[in-house]
């Protein structure tokens, strides 16, 4: 481990970085785990920033002038080669619900701009990268990528453009560009680090840097390699050429081959507290009174909870759990279910019910996540029970968009079809 076997701060890892960097003596990988909302990507673009920058006195950097620090803000340095399969659909979540609360103040408004625009550069270069295949589409290849630039381009304008003294607008503008981010970011395929991709980035590492001596490679998500792409990787990653610095992010060092962590430096996060996802969430984005943290599994989920619309589905969930404990006598299963269709948020609340069934499947049958409070509501429940009830929560949401029929006796079909599973053996 770079610095002790146990998982530190943001904070201390600063700290060690800061050592390491006035030493001289950098490592040539290093691989940052954590859980999302950590603080890894922070850190890994902090560094990528102060070994990129070219400042003649290694104790000014980042300088915050140069040409390096000035298009790192936008991920846009040459020398930067971003490799990410990270979902952002978490991310557009959060930032989607947290900004009717964000943009009640100029600092929360700023602030939650700042953050779409760093998701947008990042996509727009997972897009532009030429590391990822692109999805099959129609028409004639050179017209639609033509046509994927000038909408990037049209969306950069209207970050450019957010009202600044209409609240109501500036949401509806915000929420649209997040919208839009979500689209151009399924233009390519990127679940998974393709092996085409890493190649791409071996014969870049074999030319010179473009604008300076130095270069950085950042790769989100090494957990998804494929084992043929690691193969190929570990030569370049073992001895890099001169002036190379490669950083990796994964969720957990579980995921990641031994052959990758042993050639590197661990910087291992620990998962945020409560206490830290609060302050984040009233001094980042200007929550006067943020709600709970505890039971969150990660920064992204709680910030979700955060929206107006966001916590009235958590209300919903809460009193749908309620409901399945005493359905045999409550008649208010059906008050609740009409009321849901009646307020038009039978479709968001099924949508959330099965993120949260999913939730407890892959923890019940890996383990991973456990410790979220979706799964935690659902541990009690066999896998196999889980696995049904997500098909039945999906083919009535699929039902409701496709033949708009009444989704009432539909959800109060789960609450019985719950309540069921809860009297028989486990």
């Amino acid at each position: 481990m770079a610095d002790g076997t146990q998982p530190g701060s943001l904070e201390k890892h600063r700290e060690w970085v800061a050592r390491v960097f006035a030493s001289g003596r950098i490592p040539h990988g290093i691989l940052l785990a954590g859980a999302p909302g950590s603080g890894k990507l922070t850190l890994a673009l902090e560094m990528a920033r102060r070994f990129l920058c070219h400042a003649p006195d290694p104790g000014s950097r980042p300088c915050g002038t140069c040409i390096a620090c000035r298009e790192m803000l936008t991920l846009r340095y040459p020398d930067l080669i971003l490799f990410s399969s990270r979902d952002v659909v978490p991310e557009v979540r959060a930032l989607t619900a947290l900004a009717s609360r964000a943009v009640e103040t100029p600092a929360g408004r700023d602030r939650l701009i700042q953050a779409v625009r760093r998701l947008f550069y990042r996509v727009v270069n997972r897009v532009n990268g030429g590391y990822f295949k692109p999805k099959e589409a129609t028409g004639t290849a050179g017209k639609k990528e033509e046509d994927d630039q000038v909408r990037i381009a049209g969306l950069e304008r209207k970050l450019d453009e957010i009202p600044e003294n209409d609240a109501a607008a500036a949401v509806n503008a915000i929420q649209g560009v997040l919208e839009e981010i979500l689209e151009i970011d399924e233009l390519v395929a990127h679940a998974m680090l393709p092996m085409a991709g890493i190649q791409e980035i071996i014969r870049a590492l074999s030319r010179k840097p473009l604008l300076g001596e130095r270069r950085v490679v950042l790769i989100e998500g090494i957990q998804t390699f494929r084992v043929e792409g690691v193969n190929a990787f570990l030569k370049t990653l073992e001895e890099p050429p001169a002036g190379t610095l490669i950083l990796m992010t994964c969720t957990g060092l579980d995921a990641v081959l031994p052959t990758i962590r042993s050639r590197a430096a661990i910087l291992p996060f620990k998962r945020p507290g409560s206490a830290l996802m609060a302050a984040i969430a009233r001094d980042r984005f200007g929550c006067s009174q943020p709600g709970d943290a505890e039971g969150y599994g990660d920064l992204w989920e709680y910030l979700e909870s955060q929206g107006e619309e966001a916590r009235a589905v958590h209300g919903d969930l809460a009193r749908f759990m309620d409901l399945v404990r005493s359905a045999d006598r409550d008649p208010e299963m059906f008050e609740f279910a009409k009321d849901l269709e009646k307020r038009e948020a039978a479709q968001v609340f099924l949508q959330t019910l099965a993120d949260l069934v999913a939730a407890g499947l892959v923890a019940a049958e890996t383990g991973h996540g456990r410790e979220r409070l979706q799964a935690m509501a659902l541990s009690h429940f066999r896998p196999v029970f889980l696995r049904r009830i997500f098909r039945e929560i999906n083919t009535l949401a699929e039902g409701m968009t496709r033949n708009n029929f009444s989704a009432s006796q539909g959800i109060v079909a789960l609450i019985l079809a719950f309540w069921l599973e809860e009297q028989g053996p486990r």
